[in-house]
């Protein structure tokens, strides 16, 4: 019996219905197919459902990936830091602007096109070099915190 797809290839799931724990099979005309999940618990349903959201989050991560890798790239050789300096640079940026990561990256990429970064990246960039770099002793290089 052919199971429907969604988009991501995963069975197509229903809502879950709340009073049982078991899905039951949903009324369909005879010689219709069934869903792939009818009957398997709902703790199973649930748990499809939180995998096929991480999927997809793990797609995007992966599609986005070279262009957080080319400004980790760009803030890198600018603050003449490591990729972990860089990585803090973007991220803390990305919090303090309330913009996504990839959208920061993508700013500070283009920028070494000639279009500047984004104005409301500005001030919060801005901040978190000043952290990353005030965590630098006098020669340029990481502070250790000392040992406890």
């Amino acid at each position: 019996m052919p199971s429907l797809r969604t988009d991501t290839g995963l069975p197509r799931i229903r809502p879950l219905a709340d009073d049982h724990t078991t899905a039951q099979p949903s009324q369909r005309p005879a010689g219709e197919p069934g869903d792939a999940l009818d009957g398997l618990p709902l703790w199973v349903r649930h748990r499809l459902a939180e995998l096929s959201e991480e999927n997809a989050q793990l797609k995007q991560a992966i599609k986005t990936r070279p262009v957080v890798d080319q400004a980790r790239g760009v803030l890198m050789a600018a603050l003449d830091g490591d990729a972990d300096d860089a990585w803090q640079v973007l991220r803390k940026t990305s919090q303090h602007a309330n913009v996504p990561l990839r959208d920061v990256a993508a700013s500070v990429v283009s920028s070494t096109g000639g279009t500047p970064i984004r104005e409301d990246l500005r001030v919060p960039m801005r901040e978190a070099i000043r952290q990353v770099w005030g965590q630098r002793d006098d020669a340029g290089r990481q502070r250790t915190a000392p040992a406890a």
